[in-house]
């Protein structure tokens, strides 16, 4: 699995947010989870909460825009790279 992880203030209510998103090679699609800080133990958004799996990435971009965040430039694209790669065990944190 590659996590992307990035923290943002919302242009709409203020509030901190971590949102990780990336591949999960084990189950072959991608992923978004939104957590508000400094809170961690339950998201607000989960791609598990979702009755149909295997979102696009703009899915998840959009849903991330949605509360008012935007995603580190390049970001999308390296994460279409891990699905090429199939790439596992990546971390990187995003300013």
């Amino acid at each position: 699995m590659s996590q992307h992880i990035f923290d943002r203030v919302s242009s709409i209510d203020g509030a901190t947010y971590r949102i990780l998103m990336g591949w999960d090679k084990p189950l072959q699609e991608y992923y978004c989870v939104i957590y508000v800080l400094p809170e961690l133990d339950e998201p607000i958004y989960s791609n598990l909460y979702d009755s149909y799996h295997r979102k696009t990435l703009w899915y998840y971009e959009k849903t991330v825009m949605e509360y008012g965040l935007t995603i580190p430039d390049g970001m999308l694209l390296e994460i279409v790279q891990d699905e090429r790669d199939n790439v596992v065990n990546k971390v990187k944190h995003w300013d």
